[in-house]
């Protein structure tokens, strides 16, 4: 019996430090901790004239397919235990000015809509290092920063449309008594505009949200980027930087276009980008040179949002060099390489699971010396 309870108590302890290290650091290597290209190389080919935005145009046949794997998010809350998609087909494309992928994924809904609680969007984003240092695959790290380029289902449905999806939208047949603050008194924001039909009502149109006075829509008034419509969305796409959990951030200057097209069960979304830009912020691709890529996908219709998604390993983007390369501008600023964040992560992980061993090898020996000697 003594010998079975060692067993027991030593298999707990063993037990227990394999899921504090296996979360944090064996699961981090799974999910490609570091950049370095751990996956298959995607080539994005030198092709001349103008980048197709279009994802169904013809001329994405001519750039190689790669499959990426990916799987769902489990190092930090909120943990994806359910992912609902397994893969993601990417193909790159680059005229030595501007550079795009074609990402085609299965997807059982269409899921553009975000407007109420449990309302959750379809989106993809790709994720570059913009340092040499090695990162962390999830939101990069200190020092060692990364450029997220995201597509939104509900930003592409803005841009189909011409305007912004609004409340009318998920609740098509509310009522309502008045809109305040309508374009003709927007600068002063006195008086009320009645609405007896309703939105439905031809000769009373609702008035668009852009159209309101910002005294009667804090969000906007705040500057929340997610309430500000002073103008028709251009774009689907959204640039973000991160140093690490709960860092992300909008850029200030959005560079990138793209389109996006649900059909037969399938996304097609185009993600296109100047290679060189003159923001630090951003990742620079150099015709000829390497990069490193990883990928996230959102499928909204499983609920998934935020930190619940489904991730790849880092990957090599191989930028082919072609004729229209000479068309790149002057390289910018030197950009300098900080400590490698990723290893001191990893490492600190490994000292956390070795820490709980000692603790709890102490603690089992101290009991034993402890128990009362038998007569």
């Amino acid at each position: 019996m003594k010998n079975l309870a060692k067993v027991t108590l030593l298999g707990g302890i063993v037990l227990l430090s394999a899921l504090i290290v296996s979360p944090i650091a064996v699961q981090a290597q799974i999910l490609g901790t570091f950049s370095g290209g751990d996956g298959p190389k995607i080539r994005s080919i030198a092709i001349s004239g103008d980048l197709p935005i279009d994802p169904t145009a013809s001329a994405w046949d001519n750039a190689p397919p790669t499959t990426v794997k990916v799987m769902g998010q489990n190092i930090t809350i909120p943990i994806l235990f359910n992912p609902t998609v397994s893969s993601v087909n990417v193909r790159s494309m680059n005229n030595g000015t501007w550079i795009g992928w074609l990402l085609e994924w299965s997807d059982p809904s269409e899921s553009f809509m975000a407007l109420n609680t449990n309302q959750f969007r379809d989106a993809i984003a790709v994720v570059f290092p913009t340092t040499e240092g090695k990162t962390f695959i999830a939101m990069g790290g200190p020092g060692t920063p990364v450029n997220i380029l995201q597509w939104k289902a509900d930003w592409q449905k803005d841009v189909d449309m011409g305007r912004y999806l609004d409340r009318q939208d998920a609740y098509p047949n509310m009522a309502y008594d008045l809109y305040v603050g309508d374009k003709d008194t927007k600068e002063s924001g006195e008086g009320n505009q009645g609405i007896e039909g309703g939105y439905n009502d031809p000769t009373n149109p609702r008035v668009p949200v852009e159209d309101v006075n910002k005294m009667y829509l804090p969000g906007s008034a705040a500057g929340n980027t997610f309430s500000t419509r002073d103008a028709p969305r251009q774009t689907p796409i959204e640039e973000l930087v991160a140093e690490g959990f709960g860092t992300l951030t909008p850029q200030g200057h959005q560079d990138s276009f793209g389109k996006g097209v649900y059909e037969n069960g399938m996304w097609k979304v185009v993600i296109a980008r100047s290679m060189l830009t003159k923001d630090p912020t951003d990742a620079q691709f150099y015709p000829g040179k390497n990069k490193d890529i990883a990928f996230a996908v959102w499928d909204g219709g499983n609920r998934e949002v935020n930190g619940r998604k489904s991730v790849a390993l880092w990957h090599t983007l191989v930028v082919d060099a072609g004729a229209a390369s000479a068309q790149v501008g002057k390289e910018p600023m030197a950009v300098s390489t900080p400590s490698d964040g990723g290893m001191v992560m990893l490492g600190s992980a490994i000292a956390i699971g070795v820490g709980a061993v000692a603790a709890a090898v102490i603690f089992y020996a101290a009991r034993r010396k402890a128990a009362p000697m038998p007569r």
